[in-house]
């Protein structure tokens, strides 16, 4: 019973001769085709295996830029509503220019920093230093998930925390607001990567209720 279904299997896709024989021709080409397929599927698989590993490193790389002291103080102060957005004039260009003021005398009534590096920190951070510090991160990291270069999942267990807390902070969402009356896409990076994080802890808090 077997040899006859498997006789008639084969006989299916690869036809028979005159004798009702299985084609020896049409059965070689379907092995040879089939065997193509495995090793397209195959390389398929390499390729993709091979850009999440690439996608993981680059991502690794830049975390490690990411973790610096100036960047770890600046994430403190947003957290702990330690920034005032103001504005002073810039001596050079002759104009207001925006800055980010630092409430050290209640950040000293606090345990958040030790007493020696609150001293060391400036008394405010030029808008050009909290973009070097924080937020240029995230418009690189929404461009580069734009271009497809790192994965949203990976973003998201890495950056996620950050940047929604970035996004959503009064000072930052502030200076933003303030540079785009002047030009509309103004960090336009950062406001995607936001939403494609949030879109992602959406789809995961989904995933958990179900």
């Amino acid at each position: 019973m077997l040899p006859a279904l498997f006789h008639n299997v084969l006989a299916y896709f690869v036809g028979t001769n005159n004798q009702g024989q299985i084609d020896r021709v049409g059965f070689w080409t379907a092995i040879t085709a089939g065997t193509a397929i495995a090793g397209l599927i195959f390389i398929y698989r390499q390729i993709q295996l091979a850009q999440q590993t690439s996608k993981a490193d680059f991502l690794h790389r830049f975390s490690e830029s990411f973790a610096n002291e100036d960047t770890r103080d600046v994430i403190k102060l947003i957290e702990g509503n330690f920034l005032t957005l103001g504005k002073r004039r810039n001596p050079i260009i002759k104009e207001e220019v925006p800055v980010f003021i630092i409430e050290k005398t209640l950040l000293r009534g606090t345990k958040l920093m030790a007493k020696d590096r609150i001293e060391r920190l400036p008394d405010e951070f030029s808008a050009h230093e909290i973009i070097d510090f924080l937020i240029g991160y995230f418009e690189d990291i929404g461009n580069y998930l734009d271009r497809g270069l790192i994965d949203v999942g990976m973003v998201y267990d890495s950056f996620g925390y950050y940047i929604e807390m970035s996004w959503k902070s009064a000072v930052i969402k502030g200076y933003i607001d303030l540079e785009r009356k002047e030009e509309p896409d103004f960090f336009d990076g950062f406001e995607k990567a936001y939403n494609r994080i949030i879109k992602e802890k959406s789809k995961r808090n989904f995933s958990l209720k179900k």
